[in-house]
């Protein structure tokens, strides 16, 4: 009997271990079967549209695709304002990197003007800082563009005023310009004048600014000098022996090309360490051979600007800040094989063998209608140092509201590859804080076109 009892006592044992182990196996399991988490709000994009941004007149959208083109949102924006993009974070497991893009309206009497500017690759979460929602193109570029659109006459309009000024002596001029480091250029000519005294009529002249003359004489010399309004009278009297040569003169031979522009820049001295003047402008449509830049002595830092549009059809743009001179030689630089292998807007890819760290891409399109409006379209694409980009259509509502938006007759237009300088990435920081902008030392670019049918 007491063996049969052992033998019951042991096998309930057994039993209750056996039940524990299975229980504790079950608990185990129980706690690692993870617990699906509820779906939660994930902000995506913000972005800002600061104050200063003039908007009584423009209408600004901002549309958001993922790198796939698939729409994400798209809101409109008012100055002054924060626009916040978010989803359900399980609706963007397929969105790795944001494309945005920003539309911009304006409404004229005989005009419709629509510029749209995409950037690629941007990290989902990224905070945008915009002072306008298109970062335009430098200022460098905007005043080429300003001398261009008056290449027939070479003449600019400035603000008049009740001065003048005179030089006497003489030789040819080819050009010269008057600068002041308050308001900009005063005057400025680039038609011969073939006069021993030569009078500049009705410009604006102001007491207690010291301007910067600038001459560029038949003998390829440059010259300049500096000047204040006197305090009894509103005009300059100057004599051209008093114009001094540039202490260093960049000189540079160029090949076969269809205008050059360039200018110096002297930014700071002891005295006004915030003081800026445009040193020399060299401005030139038919087919110039060198290249004169002039650079004055005295100031704490400089800068060269240089751009040429070449025969075979790309122009070669070239920046460096100096903090001692003389300046550098510019090397310009040939050009590169560059193939488009889609021109599509929305799939877009090219082909060439420069090294360059980022680029940008535009398409334009205008049209005319019977009543003589006039409509404009421009899109620009920023890119990496990718040769191939993929954006999203515009939403249908955007479409419908702006009828005079010419998406379907955008042409490419041109191809601007970054070969020094500012890198995609510090591209978006700047966009996420501006104030926060740094200028690389040298920026060095190539725009190339496509080939003529």
């Amino acid at each position: 009997m007491k063996l049969k009892y052992m033998l019951l006592f042991f096998t309930a044992i057994c039993f209750l271990i056996s039940c524990t182990e299975e229980t504790e196996i079950e608990e185990s399991i129980a706690k690692e079967k993870p617990i699906p988490e509820e779906p939660k709000e994930e902000v995506y994009l913000t972005y800002r549209l600061n104050e200063h941004s003039d908007t009584t007149e423009i209408e600004y959208w901002v549309i958001v695709h993922n790198q796939d083109g698939e729409l994400l949102d798209y809101k409109s924006i008012k100055e002054d304002s924060t626009l916040t993009f978010s989803a359900i974070d399980t609706a963007l497991v397929n969105t790795e990197k944001l494309v945005v893009t920003t539309l911009s309206v304006a409404e004229y009497d005989n005009l419709s003007s629509h510029n749209l500017y995409t950037y690629t690759d941007i990290p989902k979460g990224f905070k945008w800082n915009s002072s306008e929602p298109a970062e335009a193109s430098s200022i460098f570029i905007e005043k080429l563009n300003t001398y261009k659109s008056n290449e027939s006459t070479n003449n600019l309009t400035y603000k008049a005023g009740n001065s003048s000024i005179t030089v006497n002596s003489a030789p040819t001029i080819l050009k010269y310009q008057v600068y002041s480091p308050k308001s900009g250029v005063v005057d400025s000519n680039y038609n011969i004048i073939n006069e021993e005294t030569f009078s500049i009529e009705n410009i604006e002249l102001l007491s207690g600014i010291r301007y910067l003359f600038f001459i560029g004489d038949a003998e390829e010399s440059l010259k300049y000098h500096f000047f204040e309004l006197g305090s009894d009278s509103q005009d300059v009297i100057l004599d051209y022996n008093q114009f001094k040569d540039y202490e260093y003169v960049l000189e540079t031979t160029l090949p076969e090309n269809a205008y050059q522009f360039s200018t110096s820049n002297g930014f700071g001295t002891p005295i006004n360490p915030k003081i800026a003047y445009e040193t020399s402008v060299e401005l030139n449509f038919d087919n110039p051979t060198v290249s004169r830049i002039g650079y004055i002595s005295g100031f704490d830092s400089y800068s060269t600007s240089f751009s040429i549009k070449l025969e075979n059809d790309y122009i070669y743009f070239y920046s460096k800040n100096l903090h001692q001179l003389p300046p550098e030689e510019i090397k310009i630089l040939e050009r590169p094989s560059f193939n488009i292998i889609q021109d599509a807007l929305y799939n877009f890819e090219f082909n060439t063998d420069s090294n360059y760290i980022s680029s940008s891409s535009i398409w334009n399109s205008e049209t005319l209608s019977t009543e003589n409006r006039r409509s404009t379209t421009t899109w620009k694409i920023f890119s990496s140092n990718k040769s191939s980009h993929t954006v999203g259509s515009l939403p249908g509502e955007v479409n419908t509201l702006y009828p005079n938006l010419d998406l379907d007759n955008l042409k490419y237009s041109q191809t601007h590859l970054i070969i020094q300088g500012k890198t995609y990435e510090s591209t978006l920081k700047n966009l996420s804080n501006p104030n926060n902008s740094t200028s690389p030392k040298i920026n060095e670019s190539l725009v190339l076109y496509p080939e003529q049918d």
